[in-house]
């Protein structure tokens, strides 16, 4: 969690955090190895790693955000409409998530970001894309599971209307199995994010971004390995952070779990 949290706040807070211009470029300081004046070292072009870091944070964990909130939100909206619904509505939905589950997840977000063209918003929308499916099909199995629940059929029999009874008795049923997925997920994003930045569907240069720089620093592996080391660390940080606290939310939020580790 604290990992995670100075994570988000060297995003927040890069402007003031981060000791230079993350695109200053200094012929002179070429691929240097970690210094006091560059802690990180420098790139190809001399542009200081560290504030490159900190500035391609902002990039990775807006996309996660981004990406996560807008997969979840349309996600559940689709398996409650697919669970609570009957016939043609179920099954033209389901068969849709079954035809985008059967891509792998990171081939489905590049073709997507390749029709797209490079930028931050089609990495966004693809990500949001990939994360879709599952969401619906969790969400629906859930509503199927509380459909005939004793208070969901009481609440159906004295007259409630379908929109009070999903506002009212389905969503906070579903709010810890979804919140803990979104944190799971979010790591699956950053790593999904960092990967097409790397095959160069991310954001265009020079702006940073952590599978940019892994991409950039590769090439120079034998000369400076710092610069695929840092960025390379940085993603499996926010990755670890992510799935810590995904597996801290289901403990918290299911007794069964918790009963079974105590």
């Amino acid at each position: 969690m604290m990992v995670l949290l100075i994570l988000v706040l060297g995003a927040v807070f890069a402007p003031v955090i981060a000791p230079y211009s993350p695109n200053q470029i200094d012929a002179t300081a070429r691929l240097e190895e970690p210094t006091r004046e560059h802690l990180f070292g420098t790139d190809t072009l001399g542009r200081d790693s560290l504030s490159r870091i900190i500035y391609g944070g902002r990039i990775s964990l807006f996309v996660a955000l981004s990406a996560v909130v807008g997969g979840t939100i349309i996600g559940v909206a689709l398996g409650l409409i697919s669970g609570y619904g009957f016939g043609w509505v179920d099954s033209v939905i389901m068969r849709a998530t079954d035809g985008m589950m059967a891509f792998p997840s990171l081939i489905l977000a590049l073709t997507i970001a390749f029709a797209l063209g490079a930028s931050l918003q089609s990495i966004i929308i693809a990500l949001t894309v990939v994360r879709i499916p599952g969401t619906a099909r969790l969400t629906r199995g859930q509503v199927l599971a509380l459909r005939n629940q004793e208070f969901i059929v009481a609440a159906s029999a004295i007259g409630v209307r379908p929109p009070r009874l999903v506002v009212r008795h389905f969503l906070p049923n579903l709010v810890s199995i979804v919140l803990i997925q979104a944190s799971l997920g979010a790591g699956q994003v950053v790593f999904a994010e960092a990967s097409l930045s790397f095959l160069g569907l991310g954001v265009p240069p020079p702006t940073p971004s952590w599978g940019g720089m892994l991409r950039d620093g590769y090439v120079f592996l034998e000369v400076n390995p710092w610069q695929s080391i840092i960025p390379g660390a940085f993603i499996f940080l926010a990755v670890l952070s992510f799935n810590f606290i995904g597996d801290g939310l289901r403990d918290l939020l299911d007794p069964r779990q918790r009963h079974i580790r105590g």
